[in-house]
């Protein structure tokens, strides 16, 4: 799983950065590139992540990220 680093939080929502301060836990990496797709949380082999958009979008998201972690 290639992850690269940050991603601008500027216009960034209230509710993404509430749930990203809810589920953040020390040592985790916030708005990372992974394998060129965004993920809101990567701890060690752990990804969390939110939709936001469509979800026929998330879905394909959700698929490609099952995809690299397997």
């Amino acid at each position: 799983m290639a992850v690269s680093r940050g991603w601008s939080t500027y216009r960034e929502g209230s509710l993404h950065a509430a749930l990203k301060a809810l589920y953040a836990r020390p040592g985790d990496r916030v708005e990372e590139i992974v394998d060129g797709l965004r993920v809101r949380l990567v701890r060690d082999d752990e990804l969390v992540d939110d939709t936001n958009g469509e979800l026929r979008v998330g879905g394909r998201k959700l698929r490609r990220l099952v995809e690299i972690s397997a």
